[in-house]
């Protein structure tokens, strides 16, 4: 499909089985999409454009924080400031890239004077610019001095998806083990003032599992199937207790208040539980991924800022002077900085 001068409010948006080719620009608030490949000769503005091939933008992208480009193959612009692309085989900007957020399971290339200020970058292979951050500006008011930064944060070796699946769950783990020791002090303490329906040795075992809360310690030195077997044991004492409660129908007395609140916060201290185990099983598959890449690799040709947060498989580093050329990578566990060379970069 050919598409003679721009998509705007008078083309309307466009939509193709095919491959798509459009002579002007996209303007704001239109989208263009197809199943095959897209490729513009003008600028996209903060306009949407998705393809199941590869994206070419001749000119730019200027997306004022709404215009994204999504593809199924590979991205190239001329520049982008303001937007995101998010590409599957990899992405290739002519000159800039600014305030934007780049996502790619494979490299990111900024070609000519390569500069890379603000945004994210999150990509499952290499980096390579010219310069990288920004050495920010001081501004002054009422007798005080700020200096500004732009933050830069890099993120390699993984994919995209993975990595976000990593970042998101590492709140629900802090959440959830922040629930599980809440209801383990309600447990304990309930436990410590006595609760006539519940046996010496029931209490005891109760007392030791909520002692060994399924948090990230205990996890990492039981074992998983450990960790299970003791949530299990947890749930069958909550199921005699669930069965011994008095029905709905009758009017509870104290003591059955309180047998009832051990169940409550035994119930919470299961959920919880059980809610670790499946964050950390979802964290594992993350780290033995297949597609974890610990020999990617930030390539700076000319200059590294100061502030610039770089991130190559799970670890993490911030550089904390401005550098000249240097090809960040992985030694052991940490991040290392080498002096830029044309034969080291061939390496990488």
């Amino acid at each position: 499909m050919l598409v003679e001068g721009d998509i705007d409010v008078r083309s309307g948006d466009v939509e193709a089985d095919g491959d798509v080719v459009v002579r002007g620009d996209v303007r704001s608030g239109r989208s263009v999409s197809a199943k095959g490949s897209i490729t513009i000769h003008g600028v996209v503005e903060a306009a949407t454009v998705v393809a199941g091939g590869d994206v070419s933008v001749q000119c730019g992208v200027a997306g004022r924080d709404r215009g994204s480009i999504t593809a199924q193959g590979k991205v190239a612009v001329g520049y982008v400031n303001e937007a995101k692309l998010d590409a599957k085989a990899e992405i290739v900007i002519g000159s800039s890239a600014m305030n934007s957020t780049l996502l790619t399971d494979g490299d990111v290339v900024i070609e000519g004077e390569g500069v890379l200020v603000g945004g994210l970058v999150m990509a499952g292979g290499n980096l390579t610019a010219g310069r990288v951050g920004h050495k920010g500006v001081d501004l002054w008011g009422e007798g005080v001095s700020k200096h500004i930064v732009q933050r830069t944060a890099i993120m390699l070796g993984l994919p995209p998806t993975l990595r976000k699946r990593l970042m998101e769950s590492r709140p629900r783990l802090t959440l959830a083990e922040r629930a599980g020791r809440a209801a383990a002090r309600n447990v304990l303490y309930l436990l410590s003032c006595g609760v006539p329906d519940v046996d010496k040795a029931t209490s005891e075992r109760l007392v030791f599992l909520a002692k060994a809360p399924v948090s990230e310690a205990f996890l990492l030195s039981k074992g998983a199937k450990t960790a299970a077997a003791l949530n299990e044991e947890l749930r069958t004492i909550l199921a005699d207790i669930v069965a011994e409660l008095p029905s709905p129908s009758k009017a509870p007395t104290g003591t059955h208040l309180t047998f009832a609140d051990l169940g409550l916060h035994l119930y919470h201290l299961f959920t919880a539980n059980d809610l670790v185990m499946e964050v950390h099983k979802d964290i594992e598959a993350v780290l033995s991924s297949s597609k974890l890449n610990k020999s990617a690799a930030l390539c700076v040709r000319d200059t590294v800022y100061k502030g610039v947060e770089v991130t190559i498989g799970f670890t993490e580093m911030v550089v904390e002077q401005e550098m000249g050329g240097a090809i960040f990578k992985l030694a052991g566990d940490e991040i290392v900085a080498e002096p830029w060379t044309e034969k080291a970069v061939a390496e990488v």
